[in-house]
């Protein structure tokens, strides 16, 4: 820790008689001052690694073929085939899918995010829709009824306009019948 760091104490804070505050202060300076490792996402370490294995596969089956190119016999080809070449093609593929993680892996966290978006959108419109239930007036609307009344209203039914202590009720509630000025249930006309 450096005495920067230590002596840091926050305004308005003097040392007490015992000095518990001021050793408190200066603690937390001290530990807010600290940094913080920070941890590599996953498909940040899929993206260096198929970064890295690629190119040094093309390297590799390149040095392959150079070494092989100059020796005249095939007897002398095979060490390079086998080690550069092989080991060449391994790195190549093992760096073509990790690069096809990265990818997979980015394209399920932008889902999410939509995904995210979406149910935020939906859930604003379920608010907005439940707030004014005169909104929809059709009969697969919010539809209403007295304290103590069986009988389905559309909230704009001139039986219940005005009316105080009405209750919402859902179209396909038990108990209730349909009121006959209104119909509630019918489909609406244009």
């Amino acid at each position: 820790m450096t005495e920067s760091a230590i002596q840091t104490v926050p305004a308005g804070e003097g040392p007490s008689p015992n000095g518990s505050t001021s050793r408190q202060a200066r603690l937390a300076a001290a530990v807010a001052n600290l940094r913080t490792r920070r941890q590599i996402p996953l498909e940040r370490w899929l993206f260096i690694a198929g970064a890295v294995m690629l190119p040094l596969g093309v390297a590799f089956i390149l040095l392959a073929w150079y070494g092989a190119a100059h020796k005249p016999l095939i007897i002398q080809q095979f060490p390079y085939l086998l080690s550069g070449g092989i080991l060449g093609l391994g790195l190549m593929f093992a760096g073509g899918f990790l690069y096809f993680g990265y990818w997979v892996t980015r394209l399920v966290q932008e889902n999410r995010r939509h995904t995210d978006q979406l149910l935020d959108a939906l859930g604003r419109l379920e608010g907005r829709l439940g707030e004014a239930p005169d909104a929809t007036p059709s009969g697969n609307g919010t539809l209403v009824a007295t304290a103590t009344g069986t009988m389905l209203h559309r909230p704009d039914c001139p039986v219940v306009v005005g009316r105080q202590g009405l209750r919402k009720v859902k179209p396909d509630a038990k108990g209730f019948a349909p009121c006959k000025i209104c119909e509630p249930l019918a489909a609406p006309t244009k």
